[in-house]
């Protein structure tokens, strides 16, 4: 049910009830008055029939009415007094003088006379049932066209009050529709509704400033970012190919070869890292000629590579075989490289890596745990920001959980991560099974 059928129900609820009241009321208040002028005229009558037998002996005849002089038995002493009428009250001896029974048709009124004698009185007055069936249809008639009358104008006032209401709902969808925060409710009304249309286009002028400065922040990040991997990766490219002439050129086996052999896998992960920088700063998706990609192998090679590099024990896979996705294997490979590598970085030396990967209802999902410092919760919702890092000890360029981020997004999926400080973190992929 909608605000304005609601308002509309609630207010003509409110007067039918009120009408119903008012006009009960008002019926029981002239029935009363009706009965108390039927009491009146029998008390009129007794007291004309009482002087007719003191002067004449007789009861005098009456238009509209019955009178009787009734023994102590009941039965009829003088006049008439027909079997249909009531008989002597049951408590004619408990010394009351009068007893009226009245309605709005008439009534029968006894009065003692003495010596176990009563004079009774009836008398029918058929205006005053009429008075109230009348009454009573005037009231229902009234009341009826009261309520409708009420329905129809809470009607129109609650679409009067709910139109600036539905002008802030429409205004926000077309919004959330379009993209367009440039548009204004400007001037809706007066008092609430007006300060309701004044505070959402403040928020909506506020609102729009933030996301200026968010793009603006974005795309220098932006810019920077692609100037920087520019002017890296030339310079990279010619330190590779000097350690790879270096590593051919050191005798095999000796430190010295080590070093060399190190150097040039840090320096191509560097390149690596450096490429998808340029991707992540262009905003490149996956094309669509993305080949089809063994997942699995992908995260035990990465898995591999990490913990080499690192010079840690190998962590625990749990590897489903068949995972296959759609895009780019380099960009996947950094992905999982990167996440891999923060999980070693941020845990302690005898901490366990554990990484699973499984494939149920069209996704792959990725999870890579460890069990060291964690993360605080107010680093969580940035950690994913670029040039963010949650530690200030200068460790990280604060772009792999970003560049990760991207690569995810860009093949259809999306990236969690949950953590407790000093216990766990753990990072989810999911991405769309290649079909």
């Amino acid at each position: 049910m909608t605000l304005r059928a609601k308002l509309t129900w609630t207010a003509t609820a409110t007067v039918a009830a009120a009408m119903l009241i008012v006009s009960l009321g008002l019926y029981l208040l002239v029935q009363r008055a009706i009965v108390r002028d039927v009491q009146v005229s029998l008390r009129s009558l007794a007291t004309r029939e009482v002087k007719a037998l003191q002067r004449t002996g007789r009861l005098a005849p009456l238009a509209g009415s019955t009178a009787a002089v009734l023994r102590r038995d009941g039965t009829v002493e003088l006049g008439n007094w027909p079997a249909r009428l009531s008989a002597l009250p049951e408590n004619r001896l408990a010394g009351r003088t009068q007893i009226y029974r009245a309605n709005a048709r008439g009534g029968v009124y006894f009065r003692a006379l003495g010596g176990g004698r009563w004079l009774a009185v009836a008398m029918r007055d058929p205006t005053g049932a009429v008075t109230l069936q009348r009454i009573a249809r005037y009231l229902l008639i009234l009341g009826g066209a009261a309520v409708l009358v009420a329905a129809w104008a809470s009607y129109v006032l609650a679409g009067g009050v709910m139109a600036p209401l539905r002008r802030v709902a429409r205004t926000a969808s077309e919004i959330a529709r379009s993209g367009e925060i440039d548009r204004r409710l400007g001037e809706i009304g007066t008092g609430e509704m007006g300060e309701l249309a004044a505070a959402f286009d403040a928020m909506l002028d506020r609102l729009a400033h933030a996301i200026a400065q968010q793009r603006q922040t974005v795309e220098r990040e932006r810019r920077f970012a692609s100037e920087a991997a520019h002017v890296l990766r030339n310079p990279l490219a010619t330190v590779l190919l000097n350690l790879e002439y270096l590593e051919q050129r050191l005798p095999p086996g000796g430190e010295a070869h080590r070093a060399a052999q190190d150097a040039h896998a840090e320096g191509r992960r560097l390149l690596r890292l450096t490429e998808s920088l340029l991707r992540l700063a262009r905003g490149e998706s996956v094309a669509d000629t993305a080949t089809r990609v063994d997942f699995a192998a992908v995260v035990r090679e990465a898995a591999a590579v990490v913990a080499q590099g690192r010079g840690r024990a190998a962590a625990g896979l749990d590897v489903a075989e068949g995972a296959e996705v759609l895009g780019d294997r380099a960009a996947l490979f950094g992905m999982v490289e990167s996440i891999i590598d923060n999980a070693y970085k941020y845990s302690t030396a005898d901490a366990k890596v554990q990484v699973s990967l499984s494939a149920d209802r069209g996704l792959v999902r990725l999870v890579v745990e460890d069990r060291g410092q964690g993360i605080a919760s107010e680093h969580l919702p940035h950690v994913f920001d670029r040039f963010y890092r949650a530690r200030s000890d200068g460790e990280g360029s604060g772009l792999g959980l970003a560049i990760a981020r991207a690569v995810a997004i860009a093949h259809g999926g999306q990236i969690h991560i949950a953590s407790e400080l000093g216990a766990f973190t753990r990072v989810t992929v999911e991405l769309p099974q290649a079909r």
